[in-house]
């Protein structure tokens, strides 16, 4: 099977899975927002979530996962298996040892954790320490969960990994219902459904690991020459992610300030953008990461560059579109999935201001969790790290600049501006390591799907304010007139790769029948 077909075939795979676990997501949030609605309450939530979610980040499939799969990989490819295993049990029991030391002190000193990350969270505050508190060990099960994904990743098997977020979904769904009820504060019922779904997540990699030759071993030498060459890989990815993971705790920040439910708002509109670039950003990065970590361990840069520019070319097609249709059809969508009993019209217009500025950075964001897995396949964690820094200097000044004027959506803003302006820098810096990525072509496509989705977002306009159904009719068929006129409008164009995509698609599924 070629380049071309095995990444099809695994973003297929992952982009479904991911997918319904993006529904599931909103199904989630619905639920969130239908029992707590948007205030003091999900603002606690909030923050204690995000707490944990950070050092995720961190240690788990941020800067652990940038650093292991490259080495992981090459041991795969020019050492023997048992090499490679060897090497894993090392990084997993010491990324437990770390996590459960970090979890530890993350209870004890939770009170100043909160008020480092939310000062300007006064109201509600022990409810944000003790969720803070119930919620830290699902840190030692995420990262665990990430680990675990990053070698299933780097030994070809996507569906699994992909499938384990949906554990923590529906967790976190099932346990509103059947265990909140028994709290006299209901929102703690909720913060154990996330600890049981990092549970299951770890649970159901265990498996598919054993089977392909995994087998634990007690070992924490660190005098392996791997765990060396993933700790001088992992201190510069580090400290890249830490500044990356600023922006977050700026906006946060920043939002404490401002009116009850700004933090709720910042998040419902980010977990909305984050569909389109879980689906195609985060999809695209996970098996492009693996595919290229192998190629460059081969030495194969010419299929490294394919990779690389049919990942752009497939997020060109996907994320422009996908911006235009959530500015035009954010307020009701939003109404549509969280309006509801807690959640009133003011939470609705709140979270639309964010999702509109949020959404214009969508390219941005998705992109970048393609192009920056390039630096880390290389070995190279330093140059995110640089460029991270001049993103989140951007953000800080641009968040200072326009919050007295456009208040959350002012820090949604800065947020997408510092994401592009990083998204810049690193394609500079890329160009000079891959060589070309015939620019010329990329931006001919990006041009003529900006008019196609211009053309999309116009015709869902019309059809949203004209149809005179119920909402769930309105937004339904506004998506898929809006589908059917993109894919027209790309035929009209002359966009030569979504033809490619399709022939390509088509080979696939014939070459499955055989």
């Amino acid at each position: 099977m070629t380049t071309k077909l095995k990444i099809i075939k695994s973003v297929g795979i992952v982009s479904i899975i991911t997918f319904f676990s993006r529904i599931l997501g909103f199904l989630r949030d619905m639920v969130i927002a239908s029992k707590f609605g948007a205030g003091l309450i999900t603002d606690a939530f909030f923050i204690a979530f995000m707490i944990p979610n950070l050092f995720r980040q961190l240690f788990g499939e941020g800067a652990l996962s940038a650093a292991f799969i490259p080495v992981f990989s090459d041991y795969l490819v020019n050492k023997e298996k048992k090499d490679a295993w060897q090497l894993a049990n090392l990084v997993i029991n010491l990324l437990l040892l770390i996590s459960i030391v970090i979890t530890i002190l993350g209870i004890i000193f939770a009170p100043y954790v909160v008020c480092l990350i939310a000062p300007g969270f006064s109201k509600n505050v022990d409810l944000a320490i003790l969720l803070t508190q119930v919620m830290f060990p699902f840190m030692i099960l995420i990262c665990t969960a990430a680990l675990l994904m990053g070698i299933l990743n780097a030994c070809q098997h996507f569906s699994i990994s992909a499938l384990a977020p949906v554990l923590l979904n529906i967790s976190m769904i099932c346990s509103v219902y059947f265990i909140s009820p028994f709290f006299k504060e209901p929102i703690l019922g909720l913060a154990l459904g996330v600890l049981l779904g990092g549970f299951l997540q770890v649970a159901v990699q265990i498996i598919p690991l054993l089977r392909k030759g995994y087998t634990y071993k007690f070992n924490l030498s660190l005098n392996h020459p791997g765990i060396k060459k993933i700790g001088n890989l992992m201190i510069p990815a580090v400290m890249g992610l830490a500044i990356t993971q600023v922006n977050l705790v700026i906006s946060r920040s920043l939002a404490s300030f401002l009116g009850t439910g700004s933090i709720s708002a910042l998040y419902y509109a980010n977990n909305l953008i984050w569909l389109p670039i879980a689906l195609f950003g985060v999809s695209l990065g996970t098996v492009s990461f693996a595919m290229m970590s192998s190629q460059v361990a081969k030495e194969d840069f010419s299929s490294l560059r394919e990779t690389l520019i049919l990942s752009l070319r497939m997020l060109i097609m996907t994320t422009i579109p996908a911006s235009i249709g959530l500015i035009v059809l954010g307020e009701p969508i939003i109404t549509l999935l969280f309006q509801r009993n807690e959640f009133t019209l003011n939470d609705t217009i709140a979270t639309n201001i964010a999702l509109f500025y949020y959404a214009l950075g969508i390219f941005a964001f998705a992109s970048l969790r393609v192009i920056t897995p390039v630096f880390y396949a290389f070995k190279d964690t330093k140059t995110p790290l640089k460029t991270g820094a001049v993103a989140v200097i951007c953000n800080l000044g641009l968040s200072i600049l326009l919050l007295p004027s456009l208040k959350h959506g002012g820090l949604a803003l800065a947020t997408t501006l510092s994401a592009s302006l990083n998204f810049v820098i690193l394609m500079v810096f890329l160009k000079k390591k891959v060589g070309s990525l015939k620019d010329g072509h990329l931006l001919t496509l990006s041009v003529r799907t900006l008019v196609a989705s211009l053309i999309m977002g116009i015709t869902c306009f019309i059809i949203i304010n004209n149809v005179k159904y119920s909402l769930w009719w309105q937004v339904l068929v506004s998506i898929f007139s809006g589908i059917l006129v993109l894919s027209i409008c790309y035929k009209l164009f002359k966009i030569k790769e979504m033809d490619s995509l399709i022939k390509k698609l088509a080979t696939y599924v014939k070459s499955l029948k055989k």
